[in-house]
């Protein structure tokens, strides 16, 4: 939890008085510009908003817990449709846990694949934690930054938010991180997004931006990160919104039936699937759940269709492991993606499964960190899942909602 085609990239001119009807502009202006070397002293670009076509409004955002929990990536989509821009598809590559090594590992499949117009890179906290060296850090980045350029991808990198007085040490150490990323952004043409300097500058005013573990941003941390990225990419006069402003996903399934299962259960396979059957001793489920959350970033993914309280709402002895039953009813067949999250571990439908969880590496907690092709029937589609005590499942007939 916490731990095909290549873009077309032509600018379009635009009559900057007009509202832009695209995703986060600056990607346009990205390519083949160079990152100040001492970005973190200078003031955030000013000047008029850049602007891209309509079909580059797709923002892939690579990172780790911090990215994974997906409050900035929304801060930003907010903003920028309060402003008056068209929506951005957001798609969120955030895993907990993750280094700069893992998300040049995973960079193909969890941002390539969505032929993004523009990728966001945040990186540097569980590599600082975990003694890193700088060189190493520095040359993992680099590999993504060259990667995305070969394919005409603008590249947003992030410099690494700031650790609290746990570690103290290590907080020091993250301005090694910081040059690291200028360097790179330098030679590369790469923006870049000064979130240690604002993290900083709000510490020192006094500001309490990090959650007790003096790790991870708390809502005003997040907003910081989502400022800064807006910077980077020109919209210095668009606000960050003061709450986060939600929707439950599209194709949430909403209605299930659960049972907790014995310490000791065998996984479902092709013959044991065809038994189960929810009767008395299962549980009704209705998504969205209505008990807020305590921890801001889960009542955020609570709001948008996760399943957080299953050991707390399905009775019984056993496990920590549950089985879910619910029947999608279609009139006609349709091809669909079902979109997986938290900690969902199979999904049968129709007596075949069309997904198993199986790590390394792990696809993230936040929804549609695996989006699975599959079709369902005409008439009654029945959809068996097993999962830990959180899960996300939607089914939707896009692979970036």
């Amino acid at each position: 939890m916490r731990h095909g085609m290549k873009p077309d990239n032509r600018c379009a001119a635009v009559n900057m008085k007009k509202a832009a009807p695209a995703l986060v502009a600056a990607a346009c202006a990205l390519i083949g510009t160079h990152a100040m070397s001492d970005a973190d002293k200078s003031p955030p670009p000013a000047g008029p908003k850049p602007f891209l076509s309509p079909s580059h409004r797709r923002i892939v955002f690579v990172g780790d817990s911090i990215t994974d929990g997906n409050t900035y990536p929304q801060l930003i989509r907010q903003a920028l449709v309060a402003a008056g821009y068209a929506a951005p598809i957001c798609i969120n590559a955030g895993v907990g846990g993750d280094t700069a090594e893992g998300m040049s590992a995973r960079l193909e499949t969890t941002a390539i694949a969505y032929q993004p117009t523009l990728v966001s890179i945040s990186a540097g906290i569980n590599d600082i934690l975990h003694g890193v060296p700088a060189t190493n850090y520095e040359a993992h980045i680099r590999m993504m930054a060259d990667r995305l350029k070969a394919l005409n991808i603008p590249v947003l990198l992030l410099t690494p938010s700031i650790l609290g007085p746990q570690h103290a040490q290590a907080d020091t150490n993250l301005a090694q991180y910081v040059e690291a990323i200028h360097r790179v952004a330098g030679t590369c043409g790469c923006q870049v997004a000064q979130v240690n300097r604002l993290m900083k500058e709000a510490r020192a005013a006094g500001r309490q931006i990090l959650e007790n573990d003096s790790v991870h941003p708390n809502f005003e941390g997040q907003r910081l990160i989502a400022r800064a990225v807006l910077d980077a990419l020109g919209y210095v006069d668009v606000p960050v919104p003061e709450k986060i402003s939600v929707e439950m996903y599209p194709g949430v399934i909403t209605n299930w039936m659960f049972r907790r299962l014995p310490e000791k259960t065998v996984p479902l396979d092709p013959e044991s699937v065809k038994a189960v059957r929810p009767d008395e001793s299962w549980t009704a489920y209705v998504l969205p759940e209505t008990d807020p959350q305590e921890i801001p970033w889960l009542e955020i993914e609570r709001q948008t269709g996760f399943a957080l309280s299953l050991d707390k709402k399905v009775p019984g002895p056993g496990s920590k492991n549950f089985q879910g039953y619910a029947i999608l009813k279609e009139k006609a067949p349709r091809k669909v993606f079902f979109n997986t999250g938290a900690e969902l571990q199979t999904v049968w439908l129709n007596g075949e499964r069309i997904f198993k969880f199986s790590a390394p590496p792990w696809p993230g907690f936040h929804a549609g960190g695996s989006r699975v092709p599959a079709e369902l029937i005409k008439g009654d589609n029945v959809v068996i899942i097993e999962t830990g005590p959180t899960f996300f499942l939607s089914v939707t007939e896009n692979h970036d909602w």
